[in-house]
């Protein structure tokens, strides 16, 4: 891989893969217009050097796959179920992110000026977790 070997040369050989974020599934949901769309992120962390256990609560590196948290114009911290979440807000769109271990975090994706955020935290709230088999 080009770029592990371009990230060894700047920093040296003791540099280690910690963790890999990647988006394990997306599901889209819209009206028969295709309006109202609404995608639920699943995110899938897998720990290499770093330690699962330094993960309390939301997984903020693991949301970066999707967007830039630090940018949202707000972030309103809750908790769905017994889970950390946070509601990051942007100009048109909104992400409401939570993990539930540290290798699982969710993300719904949505337009706040369609549905509204009462609709989305009771959409999370309902939310089945996959387990794996």
């Amino acid at each position: 891989n080009r770029i592990e070997n371009a990230i060894k040369e700047v920093l040296g050989d003791d540099v280690k893969k910690q963790t890999e974020t990647v988006v394990a599934g997306t599901l889209k949901y819209s009206n028969k217009e295709g309006n109202n769309v609404i995608n639920y992120h699943i995110l899938k962390t897998t720990y290499y050097e770093a330690e699962p256990n330094d993960i309390k609560g939301l997984n903020v590196d693991a949301l970066g796959v999707l967007f830039n948290p630090e940018s949202a114009n707000s972030c309103k911290e809750m908790k769905i179920k017994d889970w950390d979440a946070a509601l990051y807000e942007f100009d048109e769109i909104s992400y409401l992110c939570w993990t539930d271990t540290p290798e699982a975090s969710y993300v719904l994706e949505y337009n706040p000026n369609v549905v509204p955020d009462e609709e989305i935290i009771k959409m999370a709230e309902s939310a089945e977790v996959p387990e794996d088999k």
